[in-house]
């Protein structure tokens, strides 16, 4: 999954994706990424 793919799910998305233990750690460092931007702490 991309940067702008990341970017363009909704926040409870994101969170979901955090949750998924088969998710590829780069996927889950953009994920980080765009969850700090949007103000949550990860």
């Amino acid at each position: 999954m991309t940067q702008l793919q990341v970017q363009s799910l909704r926040t409870n998305q994101l969170w979901a994706l955090l949750r998924t233990n088969n998710a590829h750690s780069d996927q889950v460092y953009w994920t980080k990424v765009e969850l700090r931007r949007r103000g949550y702490a990860v």
